[in-house]
Formats: C-alpha cells, sequence, structure tokens
C-alpha cells in the first residue's frame, strides 16, 4: 500500500513537471508569436506613417498654390495688361513657378508706349528679372546679365537692386564679386534702407555686415 502510494506520488510529480515545462513552452511560444505579432504591427504603423509624409510632402505643396487666374488675384478683363502681367508673374513667382513668373515679366518688361501710370512696375520687372537671372530661377542663369538689369532698375530709383548689386559684387563666393564696387553699392544701401519708414531688419543686418568686412 504504502509502495503504491508512493509510486503515484512519484508519478503525479513527474506528471505535474510534464505539464509544467510544457505549459511553459506554449507561453513562451504564444509570447514569442505576440511579441512578432507587435513588432509586424510597428513596423507597419512606421511604413504607413512615412507613406502618409511622403504623400503629404508631394501633394500639399500642390494643393496650397495660390490661382493665378486673374479672378483668382483680383482683376478681371477690364484690367491694363501691364497689371496683369506683373501681378499674375507675381503670382507664379509666390508658387515658385519660376519659369511662368519670368514669362509675364518679360512680356511686361518688352511692352513699348506704355502708360505712365504704370512705368513703375516695368521697373519692379527689372529687378525681378534680375533676381531669376541672378540664380537661375526658372530663367537662364547669367549673372553679368542680371547685373545690367539691375543697374537699369537703379537709375530708375529702384532701392531693392540696389541692395541686390551690394550682394553681387560684395560675396567672393560669386563670380561677379567686386571689392570697389562692392563699397560703393553697400554703403549706398544702407543709406536707403537706414532711411526707410518701414525698416527691413535682416536687410539691414546683412548690409551692416557687408560694409563692416568691406571697411
Amino acid at each position: 500500500m504504502f509502495k503504491t502510494n508512493y509510486m503515484r506520488t512519484i508519478i503525479y510529480q513527474k506528471t505535474n513537471k510534464l505539464m509544467q515545462n510544457d505549459f511553459s513552452h506554449c507561453a513562451s511560444i504564444v509570447y514569442s508569436h505576440v511579441e512578432y505579432s507587435n513588432k509586424i504591427f510597428r513596423m507597419y504603423k512606421s511604413v504607413h506613417i512615412l507613406v502618409m509624409l511622403i504623400f503629404l510632402f508631394w501633394v500639399f505643396p500642390v494643393m496650397a498654390k495660390e490661382d493665378c487666374s486673374l479672378e483668382g488675384i483680383g482683376l478681371d478683363e477690364e484690367t491694363n495688361i501691364a497689371e496683369k502681367l506683373y501681378y499674375t508673374g507675381t503670382c507664379h513667382y509666390r508658387n515658385k513657378d519660376y519659369k511662368k513668373a519670368a514669362k509675364k515679366w518679360q512680356m511686361l518688361g518688352h511692352m513699348k508706349n506704355i502708360s505712365s501710370e504704370f512705368e513703375g512696375l516695368q521697373v519692379d520687372v527689372l529687378n525681378n528679372l534680375g533676381f531669376l537671372m541672378f540664380y537661375g530661377y526658372g530663367i537662364e542663369k547669367n549673372q553679368f546679365e542680371a547685373i545690367d538689369y539691375w543697374k537699369k532698375a537703379v537709375l530708375e530709383g529702384h532701392t531693392e537692386s540696389e541692395y541686390h548689386l551690394c550682394h553681387a559684387y560684395a560675396d567672393i563666393k560669386e563670380p561677379t564679386y567686386n571689392k570697389q564696387k562692392a563699397k560703393k553699392h553697400c554703403s549706398k544701401a544702407l543709406l536707403i534702407y537706414k532711411g526707410m519708414d518701414v525698416k527691413d531688419e535682416e536687410i539691414l543686418t546683412v548690409l551692416k555686415i557687408y560694409n563692416s568686412k568691406l571697411n
């Protein structure tokens, strides 16, 4: 009787141990599967977020572009052609459609016998085209020709063109660098921007840096 109970106890203990081992093994398998599933889910979530970010990066700028139609910029068919060309070009520039902007501004720049009321827009266009040409935005890059545009604009009293000439001559990394010419245009530009009623602090800071380096 004692022997029988002893054997039962031994069998029970071995069976219980086997069951515990099996349970531990099963639990380990289940845990591994759960961890693998969680890993897959995290990877899927990361990929999903990445795809959404790429989508927004490419699509949002297109969706955010301004409407450059006459109606979109507040003009109509009765508006003077000079204004149409200038402001549609400006709208395209804000949208970073530089080729379209350049085309509109070039058309305005080539207009003859323009009304004195809109001559200021043609002067602005000289400045704007010079900027596009200097950096090669939407138009063939030609920094020396860009300087010619700015010089013409300066003769017509365009203040921003004076700043651009300062930069073109003062930046040693540009092929247009010329220290003597830079001194002339940078000092003049600094006086102009200091005297403005509404001061552009960013440009003033740049001009001060240029002048300090040149003197």
